[in-house]
């Protein structure tokens, strides 16, 4: 049986890597970069 695929916007939310308290105490900064290291879903969420 084929694994089922998460939607687009799962998959991206799970590739988010969360900063607490940056830049300052409160904030829970989004990092992007894990999700630009994964070609094959930049390449879906840009197209």
């Amino acid at each position: 049986m084929a694994a089922k695929i998460a939607p687009l916007s799962e998959r991206v939310a799970n590739r988010l890597r969360p900063i607490p308290d940056f830049p300052k105490p409160g904030v829970l900064f989004q990092d992007i970069t894990p999700l630009l290291a994964d070609t094959d879903l930049f390449a879906a969420v840009v197209s």
